[in-house]
């Protein structure tokens, strides 16, 4: 999914740019991919993907840790087992070596065998605890994998109707350009003069011109009516192919109703280009898009969130609750409930109106 128009930033590259190191902010994250923001409309956008990258990586790394330990734990278990037995087949070989010396081998034989099995108990634990963690990390990737792979297939598929289009307009402005030539050809041709030839034959050759003019002028005609029939054939199949990609584009499932595609591959929201609709819509948008693609999304942050009027606010609590999704939003402003933050500190403030 593209996140910044501007800058043809798409959220795979944030995400490949948060997991790679620290990130201090989303501009930071432009700056790592050659960029910087233009319109800023889309830094609000970019912070929650940078978040929940830098969240999911450090979630696996965690889980990583643990299982660490645990494979740790297991081990020494399995050392002091192996410790303790040991010792106790030890003690008995050692009480009994008086009276039992002709199974002392046996014994022995007998350890060693034990030891051999816990060696390989030991060495499966730590197999299965690596492919474990494998298995977890394959999960997570092909959860990535498979909503990049969506994108680059409406991406794709776009493109191809766009490059079909294109070939068609190409061959009906050919047709088109040979239906002229041809007119121009028919209109340029000129009946023979006879005016010099003898009286005896003026009649019959002016009577031959002009059936032959006849003739030439019908066939151009023809021909020009064939062109023109194939030219309308053409222009049918580019509207056709037009109308297929657009019944396409809306036949996917979107996370919002009123989203949609122009022509050249434009993101639209209620018929105009998403880049010009309010904070609200754009808030609202953004919201189901994230919450479509991370089903597992409780929280979302609202930064700057001071151009957001009563109505606006309304918009994006009514979008919440449908979505199932807890909202915080970083707002300056008055009012009961506000803080004042004084000498680096944060006071409550008991009479709001002084704010």
């Amino acid at each position: 999914m593209v996140v910044c128009v501007c800058n043809a930033i798409r959220e795979s590259q944030l995400r490949d740019v948060a997991r790679s190191g620290q990130l201090r902010c989303a501009k930071a994250a432009y700056a790592q991919l050659g960029r910087k923001p233009k319109c800023g409309q889309c830094l609000s956008f970019a912070r929650n993907i940078i978040s929940d990258a830098t969240a999911a990586a450090a979630d696996n790394r965690r889980r990583a840790g643990n299982k660490d330990a645990k494979i740790a734990e297991q081990t020494t278990a399995i050392d002091q087992r192996i410790a303790n037995e040991k010792r106790d087949l030890q003690a008995q070989a050692d009480a009994t070596a008086a009276t039992h010396a002709a199974n002392i081998q046996d014994y022995e034989a007998q350890i060693a065998a034990l030891q051999a099995r816990i060696a390989a108990t030991k060495a499966q634990t730590l197999t299965d605890a690596a492919s474990f963690l494998a298995k977890i990390d394959a999960v997570s990737d092909r959860r990535d994998d498979a909503v990049a792979l969506m994108v680059r297939q409406i991406e794709a598929r776009a493109a191809d109707l766009a490059r079909d289009a294109e070939t068609f307009d190409k061959r009906a402005e050919s047709k088109n350009a040979d239906a002229d030539r041809l007119m121009a050809e028919a209109e340029a041709i000129e009946l023979p003069d006879v005016s010099d030839l003898q009286a005896r034959v003026a009649d019959a050759v002016a009577a031959n011109a002009k059936v032959d003019a006849n003739t030439v002028a019908a066939t151009a005609d023809d021909k020009a009516r064939a062109e023109k029939d194939r030219r309308d054939e053409l222009t049918a199949e580019i509207e056709e192919a037009r109308q297929k990609r657009k019944d396409m584009i809306r036949a996917c499932k979107m996370p919002v109703a009123g989203l949609d595609f122009d022509d050249d591959g434009m993101v639209l929201f209620a018929g105009r280009p998403l880049c010009d609709a309010s904070h609200a819509e754009q808030t609202r948008v953004t919201m189901a898009i994230s919450a479509a693609q991370n089903p597992d999304l409780s929280v979302v942050l609202i930064d700057e969130a001071n151009s957001l009027d009563r109505k606006s606010l309304a918009i994006v609590a009514q979008e919440a609750k449908a979505l199932g999704l807890q909202v915080w939003m970083v707002r300056i402003e008055g009012g009961d409930g506000a803080y004042r933050i004084e000498g680096g500190e944060i006071a409550r403030v008991a009479q709001p109106s002084l704010l």
